[in-house]
């Protein structure tokens, strides 16, 4: 996080942030290929298989760039918005677990 510069408004550290480790074309293949679901009035493609990603989640709310973060490796299906040509720009959230459904409907 810190080395890629992440934060939240420049002053302040973000909370949580996603990377997916994958080849770009397979995220983009999730854009054209993925199962179409609807989250808050907004549709987001979500993957068909599971993807390798690392959550980092602040350890120590600081100000930037002095933010300690803690990131946490998992396999999951991950839920991403895509523009009209089918390119993602926004990873949502991951889809991989059990109240899945109340991410989506709340």
């Amino acid at each position: 996080m810190k080395t890629k510069r992440i934060n939240q408004d420049g002053k302040n550290c973000k909370t949580t942030n996603t990377f997916i480790k994958a080849h770009i074309q397979d995220v983009i293949d999730v854009c054209k290929n993925g199962e179409n679901v609807t989250v808050k009035n907004e549709i987001m493609s979500k993957s068909l298989r599971e993807f390798d990603i690392t959550v980092c989640k602040v350890k120590e709310q600081g100000k930037f760039p002095k933010c300690k973060y803690e990131g946490e490796k998992k396999k999951a299906k991950i839920l991403i918005k895509c523009t009209d040509v089918s390119l993602p720009v926004h990873f949502h959230d991951e889809a991989d677990y059990e109240d899945y459904g109340l991410v989506l409907w709340s």
